[in-house]
């Protein structure tokens, strides 16, 4: 099997390696090799949890592009520069937001 690449990769390669884990019998597997299948699925829920997450914060990236946040509030709030952010983000939030409100000073 190779490495997983993109997004889809991974998921399959997820899905994969779920069923596999599935068709395991504890009564019949032996413990360390159980012990190992509680470590994979512990990689994988973090895996799962880390991408979540990296969904979120690109969520909420452009909802403050859209109420008219900054790059640099933005990049103070992500503790990156105003650069790192926008190269990171800005095809997401310009994607997403078509107008963006100027906010009351």
């Amino acid at each position: 099997m190779t490495v997983p690449r993109t997004r889809a990769d991974l998921e399959r390669a997820a899905a994969e390696t779920e069923t596999t884990l599935d068709k395991l019998d504890p009564a019949t597997t032996a413990p360390s090799a159980v012990d190992d299948v509680r470590d994979l699925r512990r990689i994988g829920t973090a895996l799962q949890k880390i991408d979540t997450a990296q969904d979120a914060l690109r969520s909420a990236v452009v909802t403050a592009r859209t109420n008219g946040r900054s790059w640099t509030e933005i990049a103070n709030v992500l503790g990156v520069s105003r650069q790192a952010a926008r190269q990171r983000f800005a095809n997401e939030s310009d994607d997403h937001a078509i107008k963006r409100p100027l906010r009351a000073s």
